[in-house]
C-alpha cells in the first residue's frame, strides 16, 4: 500500500515539476443576428465575445480554436437566387452601409449554397464547415480580439436578405 502511495506522490510531484499543463475544451455558442440587409443599407451587428462570462474568464487561457462554425437561417428576400455571404471586421470607422464598402476593408468568411428567389436555407452545424472561408482570421479574432463586427452581404445586386443565426466556437483552454 505504502508503495502505491509513493508512487502517486512520485508521479503528481514530476508532473508538476515538469509543468504539465492541465487542458479542457470549452465551446462558446453566440447569437449573430444580422437581420434584414440589402444592398441599399447593409446591416451590422457587434458580436462580442468578452460580454460571454466563460470566453471573458478564460480568453487568456486559450491554447487553440479547435472548430468555428454557423448555425443559420438565411433567407432571401427577393425573387431572384442569391449566395448569402457574411464578413468581419474589428474596425468600424467606415462607411458600412454600402456593400463594396464591406467587400473593400472587410474579410469575408461565410459564403452559402444558392438559396432560390423567395425562399430560405437552413445552414447547420455539420454544413457550415465546408461554406467557411479566411478561417485562420476569424480564429485570430477570436483567441485575440474577442470582438468584431459581422455583416451580411450577398453575391448580386440589388440584393434583400435576412439572417438569423448562432456562431458556434470550440476552444481548448488551459492552465
Amino acid at each position: 500500500m505504502k508503495n502505491y502511495i509513493l508512487m502517486g506522490l512520485i508521479a503528481v510531484i514530476g508532473l508538476g515539476i515538469t509543468g504539465c499543463l492541465l487542458t479542457s475544451q470549452m465551446t462558446i455558442v453566440e447569437d449573430i443576428d444580422i437581420g434584414v440587409t440589402t444592398s441599399d443599407d447593409v446591416s451590422l451587428y457587434w458580436l462580442d465575445l468578452n460580454a460571454n462570462e466563460d470566453y471573458l474568464e478564460h480568453k487568456d487561457k486559450i491554447k487553440n480554436v479547435d472548430a468555428i462554425s454557423l448555425v443559420a437561417w438565411i433567407y432571401n428576400r427577393t425573387s431572384t437566387p442569391v449566395y448569402a455571404e457574411i464578413w468581419v471586421d474589428t474596425d468600424t470607422t467606415y462607411d458600412y452601409s454600402i456593400p463594396d464598402t464591406v467587400r473593400a476593408h472587410a474579410t469575408r468568411i461565410f459564403v452559402s449554397p444558392e438559396i432560390p428567389g423567395d425562399d430560405s436555407l437552413l445552414i447547420d452545424w455539420n454544413d457550415s464547415f465546408q461554406y467557411m472561408e479566411n478561417v485562420d482570421y476569424l480564429e485570430n479574432l477570436v483567441m485575440d480580439v474577442g470582438a468584431f463586427a459581422v455583416y451580411g452581404l450577398a453575391s448580386d445586386i440589388p440584393f434583400d436578405i435576412n439572417i438569423i443565426g448562432q456562431i458556434v466556437v470550440t476552444l481548448t483552454v488551459g492552465n
